[in-house]
């Protein structure tokens, strides 16, 4: 747990003030294989308690665990991959991808948990909190979306709406 508490302090706050070297960057990209290795074994758990009550006549709970299953397959499809450039964001999945250009956002918002939405234009784009992302270039990556931030000058706050990761007028 100490990791989280330190991402989530180094978060968008904290990354502040610590410019990376002027060097040009490339496409960096993440790749959310947490979210799809838990939500994979939650299908499969969920399928085999579902059969094994559905085996034992206990048809209520056996459309429990189907519904969790569905639930947990449809989270599995939804784990993709960001990227991040210097004209762009984007994130793509089994079901989609969505993208959002720089020159489009106005404005941020970020939570305690660490999850960061990209407003403007009427669109939203989220990014799922650093804790999840691959330890590899985490720090990397991080500290060049908030290059990105200061440098346009986009407003950033602190709310709690910003968990709430759906997107909007950015598909694809």
């Amino acid at each position: 747990m100490k990791l989280t508490s330190e991402v989530t302090q180094v978060g968008i706050e904290g990354a502040i003030g610590h410019p990376r070297s002027g060097a040009d960057v490339t496409d960096i990209y993440v790749d959310m294989r947490s979210y799809r290795r838990i939500a994979c074994s939650g299908c499969a758990f969920c399928a085999i308690c579902a059969m094994v009550s559905l085996n034992s006549s206990e048809y209520i709970v056996s459309i429990f665990f189907t519904a969790c299953a569905l639930g947990s397959l449809y989270l599995a499809l939804a784990s993709g991959a960001y990227t991040i450039s210097a004209q762009f964001l984007a994130y793509a999945s089994k079901l989609g991808t969505w993208r959002i250009s720089w020159d489009e956002i106005s404005a941020a918002e970020y939570s305690a948990m660490g999850s960061l939405l990209l407003l403007g234009n009427n669109k939203r784009f989220a990014l799922a909190p650093s804790a999840w992302w691959p330890r590899s270039g985490r720090e990397e990556a991080l500290l060049y979306v908030v290059e990105q931030m200061n440098a346009r000058g986009i407003a950033k706050k602190i709310s709690p709406t910003a968990d709430y990761k759906w997107m909007k007028n950015t598909r694809v």
